[in-house]
Parts: C-alpha cells; sequence; structure tokens
C-alpha cells in the first residue's frame, strides 16, 4: 500500500510527458545562426518557435534540407511548416504566414578598397553584383536593369569572385554573410567589408500551406506562444543568448 501511494504521488508530481504533445512538423534550409543543425538547439528560430508551440501543448519536430526540397514538401504537404521565410505576394497565394518571429537584413560586402556606399536602386547602376540562383531578393533590385547580376550557386563562389576583382558587389542575409566569411576566408576584414546602408530589411516567419486543414490552428497556435513569449520575457533571453539584437 506504502508502495502504491509513493507512485501514486510521484505520478502527480511529474508533469505530463511531452508525448501527449500534438506534434508538429516543419523543413528549413539551414541558415547560419538561425537555422543551425550543427548547434545544440538548432539556432534562434529553431529554440523561439519550439518554445512558443510547447507552451500550447505542441512538440515542433525539425527536419533540415536545402530550400528547394522544403519548398516542394510544404506544397505536396509533407510537412505542417515552412520555418525561415521571407514574404512574397507570389507565396502568399498558398502560404498562410504567422507574426514575424525575427529580422534580419539583406546586406551588401564589398572589396576592402572599394568607397561604394548604396543609397538606393540608382546606386548599383553598372554594377556587377553577385546573385545566387533561385533566391528571393527585394523587387526593385531584380527588376532594376541597369545592374548586372551575375548569378552563382553559392554565396562562397560569389565571395571568391568579389575578392578576385570579377564582380564589384554581393548580397545576403547579415548573419549568413558574417558566418561565411568568418568560417572560410582567412583575415577576411583585409579584404572585404560591409555596406553599411542594407538592401532592405526583411521579417522571417512561419509559413504552413493553405490547402492543409489544420493551418490556421497550426499557425495560431505559434502566433498565442509567440506573444506568450515576447510578454513573459522568455522571447528577449533567447535572442540575447545569441548575441543578437531583434
Amino acid at each position: 500500500m506504502k508502495i502504491f501511494f509513493t507512485l501514486l504521488l510521484f505520478g502527480l508530481l511529474v508533469p505530463p510527458s511531452s508525448a501527449e504533445n500534438t506534434v508538429v512538423t516543419a523543413v528549413c534550409d539551414p541558415w547560419p545562426v538561425l537555422l543551425d543543425p550543427d548547434s545544440e538547439k538548432q539556432g534562434l528560430i529553431v529554440e523561439i518557435a519550439q518554445a512558443a508551440y510547447l507552451s500550447q501543448g505542441y512538440d515542433l519536430k525539425v527536419n533540415f534540407v536545402p530550400w528547394s526540397r522544403a519548398m516542394v514538401m510544404i506544397e505536396q504537404k509533407r510537412a505542417h511548416l515552412l520555418l525561415g521565410a521571407w514574404y512574397t505576394e507570389e507565396r502568399n497565394d498558398y502560404l498562410l504566414y504567422s507574426k514575424p518571429i525575427f529580422s534580419s537584413a539583406i546586406q551588401f560586402i564589398k572589396p576592402k578598397d572599394s568607397t561604394f556606399s548604396y543609397e538606393g536602386i540608382n546606386s548599383l547602376q553598372g554594377k556587377r553584383v553577385g546573385t545566387i540562383l533561385s533566391y528571393q531578393y527585394d523587387q526593385a533590385f531584380l527588376e532594376e536593369k541597369s545592374i548586372e547580376r551575375i548569378a552563382a550557386n553559392s554565396l562562397l563562389y560569389n565571395i571568391h569572385n568579389l575578392i578576385a576583382g570579377r564582380i564589384d558587389l554581393t548580397l545576403d542575409d547579415h548573419y549568413v554573410l558574417e558566418y561565411m566569411l568568418e568560417r572560410h576566408i582567412p583575415n577576411w576584414q583585409d579584404k572585404v567589408s560591409f555596406v553599411e546602408q542594407p538592401l532592405a530589411d526583411k521579417d522571417i516567419f512561419l509559413a504552413a500551406n493553405r490547402t492543409n486543414p489544420e493551418h490556421k490552428a497550426i499557425i495560431e497556435a505559434f502566433n498565442m506562444g509567440l506573444a506568450q513569449l515576447k510578454t513573459s520575457g522568455r522571447y528577449k533571453e533567447i535572442v540575447s543568448s545569441y548575441n543578437l539584437d531583434d
């Protein structure tokens, strides 16, 4: 009888298992600092999203895949959520976006001795700018005919082209640029520098396929959890732990 009572008391004190939570699946492309499969908590976006969903009774399971595959999986409803999405009108036709989870900036880098400063699209006239195939940049940048956009398969290739003088500028997310330079370009501060003014500030979202019957409930649960994290101060704690400012 004493053993039974002890077990009963233990059961009352232990919180319910996460196995009782509803599982939500997500896909994303690795994104240094923000979506990082090699870090313990898998990056800022994942940590915030998991905390927000857990507060609403959901367990978020994340699968890291190339961006093109992630988009196909969402379109085919093989996952509930796309993490780390930028908003576009085209995507809004078939994706329901969450409240912004974080924000970043699309920034240029230039050769160290360059005097270029970004002062709007017109300041890029005649510039050779390294881009990445299939990436979504600012629409005005994509439509400006006076810019010579030179597409490549990777940011690292563009950085090497920039250092070699084959292009005048390249651009990407600020955190991605910092990560790639620190990891792959020794003494990069002697070779390239950041252009102070960004091309655009970008909010980062979670998104769900509108044809998924659960899409509204899943997005609403995240929005409620995110609001709670911000009210409690937990959101700020998570961001500060990455030495980032939102």
